[in-house]
């Protein structure tokens, strides 16, 4: 049978076991807490960047031009439909795409990559397309401080301006022309008649009168 010390032992160890887990259980408890506090504030910012994203998800669907992201290494993080219709590029595959998996056509993605290589650039372009069809191009590098985060890049049909432009230049050379020719015959004959009058009439008839 235990001795009275021996009692008086283990409960003393059953105390400090008994205060180990108390201790243990506090902590987790903390623990808990602070994990339940992150997680709230993982989901609060997980609904403000959904927020966010839906905002940015309605201006681009709003674009009227065709709007392309790219990283610093010409790989496609946004486009608008608008984009991907204009090049005929399949939505859920563009992502994460190289932008001349995208593009066809040379000079629109050596324009995106000159602005990768040279970040202070911004390149406007405009472009005639092998449809015939005229596209104005603008990219400029998108950046935080000094460090580039991507280009952005926007696309145009200007065929009709540049059609409509074309038309202006031709009537106006026309009329110009139409206008030319007639002045040219009548300064002509002006001349003929006032040669006349100073070989012919003006020498018979008195100076005075001449002059009136």
């Amino acid at each position: 049978m235990p001795t009275y010390d021996e009692l008086q032992q283990k409960v003393k160890e059953f105390e400090v076991q008994e205060e180990i887990f108390r201790t243990i259980i506090q902590q987790m408890e903390q623990l808990y807490a602070q994990v339940a506090s992150s997680q709230s504030e993982i989901e609060k910012k997980n609904e403000a960047i959904e927020e966010e994203k839906g905002k940015l998800q309605a201006i681009l669907k709003n674009i009227a031009d065709a709007l392309v992201v790219v990283n610093p290494g010409g790989r496609v993080i946004l486009a608008n439909s608008v984009f991907c219709d204009f090049f005929n590029a399949d939505v859920n595959a563009v992502h994460n795409a190289h932008i001349s998996e995208v593009i066809d056509n040379i000079e629109l993605v050596k324009t995106i990559l000159d602005v990768i290589e040279e970040p202070e650039r911004t390149i406007m372009k405009q472009i005639q397309l092998q449809d015939g069809c005229f596209i104005k191009n603008t990219s400029s590098s998108i950046l935080l401080d000094d460090l580039l985060l991507g280009v952005v890049s926007t696309f145009r049909d200007v065929t009709i301006e540049v059609q409509m432009d074309k038309m202006k230049t031709d009537f106006i050379s026309t009329v110009s022309h139409e206008l030319r020719t007639p002045l040219t015959s009548v300064l002509g004959f002006a001349n003929i008649i006032k040669k006349r009058l100073e070989e012919v009439i003006f020498p018979v008839i008195d100076d005075g009168e001449a002059r009136v």
